[in-house]
C-alpha cells in the first residue's frame, strides 16, 4: 500500500518558481511538509507527492493573467491529475487531494471524474480517457438539446466500462476510493467575471450551479471518505463566491436535510480573513498559519508530516497575537467596480453542510468582527476545538518583533560575557503573553467553561489524533535576530490582483490599444517582486 498525495495550487501560484518561502500558499507549504515515508506504520508507507502549479502559470505573462482571470486551463489541470492517478494507483492505495482557490475546485472536479469513470487501468482502458473526458466536458447539466446529445455520447462511451466499474467497486470491499480531500476556500470562476455582469447573484441563492462536467458542484462525491474545507469570513468580492460542500443525499433529500453516505465525514470551518488569508501567499501570514495548522491537525492521523519544518514556518513570523491579525483588504482596484457582497454565514448547525467556526474568530478585537456574527459568539455548539497540532502552534506563537529583540539581547550578552543567553532562549520558547486562553478549549470564556457537546456526528472528527505526534520540544527553537516587521501590506497576492479580463476589456481615453492598460498592469505585478515577469509588447 502507498499513498498518492496531490496538491493543486491557486491561480498564478507556483511554489516551484517562488523564491520567497514566506510567499508560499498553504498548498506549497503542505507539499513540502508531507514526508516521503510514514515510519509510524509497520512496514513504513510510501507517500508519493504530486505538486501542480495554479491556473495561468504555464503561459506567457499576458496570456497567463487572462487565463487566470477566466479560469481557463483548469480542465487541462484535471486531465494531468487524472493521468497521474491512473498511472500510479494500485488496488489498496490511498488517494489524498489538496487545493486552494481554483486549485480546490480542480481537485473537486477530479473527484467528480473519479466518481463517474473510476480509475482506468493504463494497459486496458486508459486509451478511452480522452474521448470520455471530451464528452463529459460537453455535458453542461442545462438540460437543453446540446446537453442531451453530450449525455447520450457519455452514456455510449461508458457502456463498455460497466463490467470493469462493477469489478473495481467490488474489489474496494466497501472502502472509499478517495481517503481525504482538504481545500482552502474553493472558488469556481470560469468565463466572464461576475463583477462585469448586470445581474450579480445573491449570496443566498439556492439555484443549483453545475461544474464543468454538468454535475451539481456543491455535492460531496460519495467516493470521498473525509472532506475538510477552510472558508473565509471576510471575503466580499462577488467573483470569489465560496463553493460549499453538501453531503450526498442530504440536498433536497431526507427530513431536515438528513442523509449522507455512512462513514463519510465532512467538516467546513469558517476562519477570519479574506480569500488569500485562508489559502496563503501574503507576506503577513498569521491567518493562513491558522488554517494550515487546522488542516494538519485534521489529517495528521492519516499522513506523516515534518513538524520541524512546520514549526519553522510559524515561529517568529507572527505580526500579531494568535488570531488577532486584521484581515487583508482584497476588494481593491478594479474589484471595487462591483458592489461588495458579504458571505452567508451559518447561524445554526446544518447536517447537510457541517459548518462551524474556528476559535480564532473569538480572539479578534470586536472592531474586526462582522456585526451579524456577534450574536453567534455565545453559541459554543457552533465552534470546533483546537486540534493537537493547533495547540502546539498556539503555545509556540511568537511575534517576529519579539524574536528580533531577543536576538539583540543575545548579541549584547555575547559581547559582555554572555549574561543574557539563557533568558533569551526562554523568551523565544514562551508563548505570547497576550494569548492567555486555555490550549485545549476555545478561547472564549463561555466556551472554555461549557460542557455542551457537539452534534452526534461531530466527535468522529473534531479531535484529530488519539496520540501525540513527535513534535520537537520548544527548547530546540533557534534564537536569531530578525528585521523588525512593518505594518501588514495592503497589496494583494496574485489570486486577488485586479481582474485582467476587465483591464483588457476597457479602453481609456487617449489609449490607442488595450495593450497600454495590460502593460501597466504587468508593470505593477513586476514591481512587487512576485513570480510573474512582465514581457514587452509592441
Amino acid at each position: 500500500m502507498k499513498r498518492l498525495i496531490l496538491f493543486c495550487d491557486g491561480t498564478l501560484e507556483d511554489a516551484d518558481t517562488q523564491k520567497d518561502l514566506d510567499l508560499y500558499t498553504n498548498i506549497g507549504r503542505l507539499s513540502r511538509a508531507v514526508k516521503e515515508l510514514d515510519e509510524r506504520e509497520n512496514p513504513p508507507v510510501e507517500q508519493i507527492k504530486f505538486y501542480q502549479s495554479g491556473v495561468g502559470t504555464d503561459e506567457a505573462a499576458l496570456g497567463g493573467l487572462v487565463t487566470g482571470a477566466l479560469g481557463r486551463g483548469m480542465m487541462q489541470k484535471v486531465r494531468d491529475l487524472y493521468d497521474f492517478v491512473a498511472l500510479n494507483w494500485e488496488m489498496g492505495d490511498e488517494i489524498y487531494l489538496f487545493g486552494f482557490s481554483r486549485g480546490a475546485y480542480t481537485v473537486r472536479l477530479l473527484c467528480s471524474l473519479l466518481n463517474v469513470i473510476g480509475i482506468l487501468p493504463p494497459r486496458s482502458y486508459l486509451h478511452l480517457f480522452p474521448s470520455i473526458f471530451a464528452a463529459l466536458d460537453s455535458h453542461t447539466g442545462k438540460n437543453d438539446s446540446d446537453d442531451h446529445r453530450a449525455l447520450s455520447e457519455v452514456t455510449k462511451l461508458l457502456r463498455p466500462l460497466e463490467g470493469f466499474r462493477r469489478e473495481q467497486v467490488k474489489a474496494l470491499e466497501g472502502k472509499f476510493l478517495v481517503k481525504c480531500v482538504g481545500v482552502f476556500d474553493t472558488v469556481a470562476t470560469r468565463g466572464r467575471p461576475t463583477s462585469l455582469r448586470l445581474d450579480p447573484p445573491s449570496p443566498s441563492s439556492t439555484s443549483p450551479r453545475f461544474n464543468s462536467f454538468g454535475f451539481d458542484e456543491s455535492i460531496l462525491e460519495p467516493i470521498v471518505e473525509n472532506a475538510f474545507q477552510a472558508l473565509a469570513i471576510d471575503e466580499r468580492r462577488i467573483d470569489f463566491r465560496p463553493v460549499l460542500w453538501n453531503r450526498y443525499g442530504a440536498v433536497g433529500g431526507g427530513k431536515g436535510g438528513q442523509g449522507g453516505i455512512p462513514g463519510q465525514r465532512l467538516l467546513q470551518v469558517w476562519f477570519p480573513g479574506a480569500h488569500a488569508d485562508i489559502g496563503g501567499s501574503y507576506k503577513e501570514s498569521d491567518l493562513s498559519f491558522l488554517t494550515l495548522s487546522w488542516l494538519v491537525s485534521e489529517t495528521e492521523s492519516f499522513l506523516a508530516f515534518d513538524y520541524d519544518y512546520l514549526r519553522r514556518l510559524v515561529v517568529g513570523k507572527a505580526v500579531a497575537p494568535w488570531g488577532a491579525m486584521e484581515a487583508h483588504q482584497s476588494r481593491i482596484g478594479e474589484f471595487r467596480l462591483a458592489p461588495p457582497m458579504d458571505r452567508l454565514l451559518p447561524t445554526s448547525f446544518n447536517p447537510a453542510t457541517c459548518e462551524y467556526y474556528h476559535p480564532s474568530v473569538l480572539a479578534r478585537p470586536p472592531s474586526q468582527i462582522r456585526p451579524d456574527l456577534l450574536p453567534l459568539l455565545k453559541k459554543p455548539e457552533l465552534f470546533v476545538k483546537l486540534g493537537t497540532w493547533e495547540q502546539a502552534v498556539k503555545r509556540e506563537w511568537t511575534l517576529a518583533t519579539k524574536l528580533a529583540k531577543v536576538g539583540e539581547g543575545q548579541e549584547k550578552a555575547a559581547v559582555g560575557g554572555g549574561a543574557g543567553m539563557a533568558g533569551g532562549s526562554q523568551d523565544v520558547a514562551r508563548p505570547s503573553s497576550v494569548t492567555s486562553f486555555t490550549d485545549n478549549e476555545s478561547p472564549h470564556p463561555s466556551l472554555a467553561s461549557s460542557t455542551s457537546s457537539l452534534p452526534l456526528d461531530k466527535p468522529a472528527f473534531v479531535s484529530s489524533a488519539t496520540s501525540l505526534p513527535p513534535y520537537l520540544p520548544s527548547t530546540t527553537l533557534p534564537a536569531y535576530p530578525r528585521a523588525p516587521v512593518t505594518a501588514p501590506s495592503t497589496q494583494p497576492p496574485f489570486d486577488e490582483d485586479p481582474d485582467p479580463f476587465a483591464v483588457l476589456s476597457r479602453r481609456k481615453k487617449g489609449e490607442p490599444t488595450v495593450l497600454a492598460s495590460a502593460r501597466r498592469l504587468l508593470h505593477r505585478l513586476e514591481s512587487r517582486g512576485r513570480h510573474i515577469v512582465a514581457q514587452r509588447y509592441a
